[in-house]
């Protein structure tokens, strides 16, 4: 392999962006050859915003060494990718210009194509997919590619290049440094049309290591490479001085400082083919004077500002991702050599290093920290993974021994900047202190606003003027100590608030703990579908807040109220186990705080019979329900709401166990109530109206259900209006009655009607829609249009599915589709989702529960249709043991199951044991109305069997 000290051979990468996780496969083997210094790669993605696209692209195709094409059906088809790019690289590669390797990615026509006569890769003809191991294939390219290397620089002339004169490079290159290709590959086209760039990013994140790995990657390059340290005006000038001696230049045996840094200047406006470093420059107004406005070379800065206006264009660096986090700390730690993958590392091995990795937050400086240590003192990972947890003030402040190139550890080097913003803007400070007892990422600035009363004088001042909030932000950008996001919420680095709880004592710990909850309950959302994303993105910040509550046993209001909502939400979620320990703790706190009888604790009580009543806990349910109804009924005065809620909440948990004679008269006393408080038209008493219609519509007794519905709908539509959500849900409830009795088109007109309104006033992926969707295509499916069902079953699963894709009803719709594939004949698109429905049941609600017990239903019904009785048998005796056991033995739901399990032996032959479930399903059947739509379905499928048997009409 010729040697690297010539320049590296540019490699243009053509690709179409369905490819790109290949594309990433083939730079990753690509990595060894340029830390070598033999090529440099440039494809579109390098692209920074700002760029023109077409323009960038023809620069470097013009200019490049070698180029691939990443050959896929699709790349064939792109016109772009054929008629342009492929064409010119054909066209030098026929002129001798460059050299063309077309690599084939996946199995593709490409005979007859404009390079069908050109040596192909992977040398045995497979496309790269097709092997068993994609890293056997891309060392095979990797392979050939060497070879074209090494033709290619021995067809160079004698001087290719620049010759690297002179450099003060102040440390050698790091032998552990590992990945940031895309980084250096950016920085790299990016000097292509621009001159000066920064480094920007978190102290330790690795920016001067990134400065060191550029000069010597590209070195070859350049004809002088001088570094400059620029974290004070004193150092900047020391290293002035520096480079004047190292160019000898006549000025440099002079005393005044300005005149050696206008000769500095001179020579860099003067002279071509230099790179010049200016490390640590934080305070950019420092390094203006020794910038020339018109260089003739490269300038690269590191900094931490995140502002560096038109002086530079800012190259923001990031935290290690996992995998290259991982590899770093296994080689740093002398437990991988140099020359390995990742994939050669022991399975437990690379386990625990990436539990190190998302521990520190990929935070370079930290795992290089760790490395040290664990090199140092043979510790293995287990080893520091425990120490970490609990002693990790102690493994911040020991950077190891025979550290040059950055000796400071993590908690030194963010203590300086911390230092420095509390010298310049003390309230900048407090935003950190915030921060510090939030979750790291997307921390919500409507909390500095909105909670601004409970975080102390100096930050209620800046809630209160946005101008001060921004140059307080200003100021912690200018350390990347903090990130601002698009989406009006902050970052800041997990060791970041490490450093800062080291630094505060504990009664400062507990005063600011405290302020966060009392803040953080400024900002939650009412718990309902069209927050539910709001609600998702500040859960990370409330189990935070629920860790300090733990941590300092606090109790006071505020921190059952954040108990209480974290469990709701989370109840909603179908996150029963977790949403259980915080309701139970709120509850606690309240009676402890507010009393026993306090409508809080009342709330509290009902949230936690609610949960109990989702996961079909029924027994644990019900005395809780009869507290609360009892103690509001003992502070009647203050507690109408609190009455009428657990009244609804009782009667809905008969209502579901089939007990109906208990539930309307809770159902008729909650509306007699609300009407008495509120008059008859306040809309508490359509909520009720409703809860009375879905109870006799489950009866079969219509009329009083369309009375109650209709009643209901008439209070919204003059009380909300005609197009609001609430009147929307009062349509459904009507049009779910007029479906019931297969009064199609008026259910029809009126499921229409609601889904216009919800798709009018709400957000496209709120599950209302989602509910409307369904029972259109359950309409649809109904009425044998399977096609129209099919388009809103899927558009119905996807709006789901966005927002909670294992929740029940996420369940609901996936069913409901896989019965309508069902329906159409497609068992092989049907049976993975009737699957997928049930084993997510099982997984989030239990295997007895009787959501569950509905998903057993729906697949031993394929079964059945299949003739694989066996399997359909199983499933159904599952079911009715579920429901036998959590409903009881009288449930309607429990005769449905005799009924599938007698019309199933029937099938099977069996038709005394046939005989025998339907006479047990007639006897559950004699304590529901005749008009039940259960009993009617068991008759009706009785007497058709009866009548097939006797070989009469049906």
């Amino acid at each position: 392999m010729a040697a690297s000290s010539s320049r590296p051979l540019k490699v243009f990468i053509s690709y179409v962006h369905r490819d790109k996780v290949l594309l990433k496969e083939l730079e990753k083997h690509l990595s060894s050859l340029k830390r070598q210094g033999l090529i440099t790669s440039w494809q579109d993605h390098a692209i920074r915003a700002g760029d023109e696209w077409e323009k960038a692209v023809a620069l470097h195709l013009e200019t490049a060494d070698i180029i691939f094409l990443l050959i896929s059906a699709d790349f064939l088809a792109s016109e772009y990718c054929s008629s342009v790019e492929m064409a010119r690289a054909i066209e030098r590669h026929q002129n001798h210009e460059a050299r063309v390797i077309p690599v084939i990615l996946r199995p593709c026509d490409w005979q007859g194509s404009a390079f069908e006569n050109l040596k192909c890769l992977p040398s045995n003809g497979l496309p790269i997919t097709s092997w068993k191991q994609h890293d056997e294939a891309f060392l095979d390219v990797v392979s050939e590619l060497r070879t074209i290397i090494d033709e290619l620089y021995k067809q160079r002339p004698q001087s290719p290049g620049r010759q690297l004169l002179l450099h003060n490079l102040p440390y050698e290159r790091n032998l552990f440094f590992t990945g940031r290709d895309e980084v250096l590959d950016r920085l790299h086209a990016s000097f292509q049309t621009m001159t000066t760039q920064a480094i920007s990013g978190l102290g330790g994140i690795g920016k001067t290591q990134i400065a060191i790995e550029y000069a010597y990657r590209y070195q070859s390059e350049y004809t002088t490479i001088l570094w400059a340290q620029a974290d004070s005006r004193e150092a900047l000038l020391s290293s002035v001085d520096e480079i004047a001696q190292y160019l000898k230049l006549p000025e440099r045996q002079e005393q005044n400082q300005p005149l050696l840094l206008q000769a500095v200047k001179r020579w860099l406006q003067t002279h071509e083919g230099w790179l010049l470093v200016l490390d640590n420059a934080d305070d950019l107004s420092i390094v203006r004077d020794i910038l020339p406005a018109t260089p003739q070379g490269h300038i690269l800065l590191t900094t931490r500002t995140q502002i560096t206006g038109k002086a530079a264009h800012r190259v923001e660096i990031e935290q290690m991702a996992g995998k290259e986090g991982t590899l770093f700390l296994l080689r740093r730690a002398t437990l991988l050599d140099l020359d390995k993958t990742l994939e050669d590392a022991a399975p437990a091995q690379r386990k625990l290093a990436l539990k190190i990795v998302q521990r520190t937050g990929g935070l370079p400086l930290a795992l290089d920290q760790a490395g040290a240590y664990i090199e140092e003192t043979s510790c293995t990972l287990q080893d520091y993974l425990t120490l970490y947890q609990t002693r990790l003030s102690e493994l911040l402040k020991r950077r190891g021994k025979n550290v040059l190139d950055h000796p400071d550890p993590v908690t030194t080097t963010w203590s300086l900047s911390i230092d420095k913003v509390q010298r310049t803007n003390p309230k900048a400070l407090e935003i950190l202190r915030l921060c510090a007892f939030l979750d790291p990422d997307a921390i919500p600035l409507a909390i500095f606003s909105k909670g601004a009363r409970q975080l102390g004088p100096d930050l209620e001042q800046l809630g209160q003027d946005p101008i001060a909030l921004n140059d307080a932000l200003a100021e912690l950008r200018n350390y990347s100590l903090i990130q601002r996001n698009p989406n009006q919420t902050l970052t800041i680095h997990r060791l970041v608030q490490a450093v800062l709880l080291m630094e505060m004592e504990a009664e400062i710990q507990r005063v600011w703990a405290e302020r966060t909850i009392r803040a953080f309950n400024r900002i939650i959302p009412r718990i309902n579908y069209g927050n539910w994303p709001r609600c998702f993105e500040l859960l990370p910040h409330a189990k935070n807040c629920i860790r300090l509550i733990d941590r300092w046993q606090m109790e006071f209001s505020g921190a059952a109220t954040l108990l209480n909502w974290t469990g709701r939400f989370l109840a909603e979620q179908a996150t029963y186990a977790e949403a259980e320990t915080y309701l139970q703790k709120a509850l606690t706190l309240r009676k402890h705080i507010l009393g026993p009888r306090h409508r809080s604790t009342v709330s509290s009580i009902n949230n936690l019979a609610r949960l109990y009543h989702k996961q079909a806990k029924y027994a644990q349910a019900e005395p809780l329900y009869q507290s609360a109804l009892e103690i509001s009924e003992m502070t009647i005065q203050h507690n109408m709401h609190n009455i009428t809620a657990s009244l609804l909440n009782l009667a809905r948990l008969y209502s579901d166990q089939g007990k109906y004679k208990q539930a309307e008269p809770l159902y008729q006393r909650a509306l007699s109530i609300n009407q008495q408080t509120f008059g008859p038209d306040h809309t508490g008493n359509a909520n009720t109206l409703n809860h009375l219609s879905r109870l006799y519509r489950y009866q079969g007794e219509y009329t009083l259900a369309t009375s109650c519905a209709q009643r209901a709908l008439t209070i919204r539509e003059q009380m909300l209006g005609p197009d609001d959500p609430d009147t929307a849900q009062s349509l459904n409830y009507l049009a779910r009655i007029y479906h019931n009795q297969k009064s199609y088109a008026q259910a029809e007109e009126l499921y229409l009607r609601a889904l216009a309104i919800l798709e009018k006033k709400l957000e496209p992926n709120n599950p209302l829609i989602a509910i409307n969707l369904n029972y259109l295509a359950e309409l649809y499916s109904d009425q044998a249009q399977y096609e129209r069902a099919e388009q809103l079953a899927i558009r119905a699963l996807a709006i789901r599915e966005a927002t909670s894709h294992d929740h029940p009803d996420t369940m609901l719709c996936l069913n409901n589709l896989a019965r309508l594939y069902h329906q159409q004949g497609k068992d092989e698109l049907a049976e993975p989702l009737f699957q997928r429905a049930l084993s997510t049941c099982e997984q989030v609600l239990g295997p007895n529960h009787p959501i569950t017990a509905r998903r057993l239903t729906s697949v031993a019904q394929l079964y059945r249709d299949q003739k694989k009785f066996q399997q359909a048998e199983q499933l159904y005796r599952r079911a009715l043991t579920i429901d036998e056991q959590v409903l009881g033995p009288n449930h309607p739901n429990v005769a449905m199951n005799l009924s599938y399990l007698a019309l199933l032996y029937h099938d099977m032959g069996r038709y005394q044991e046939a005989e025998q479930y339907f006479q047990r399903a007639f006897e559950i059947c004699a304590h529901l109305s005749a008009t039940h739509p259960f009993t009617v379905l068991i008759t009706e499928s009785y007497q058709n069997l009866k009548a097939s048997l006797s070989g009469q009409p049906k």
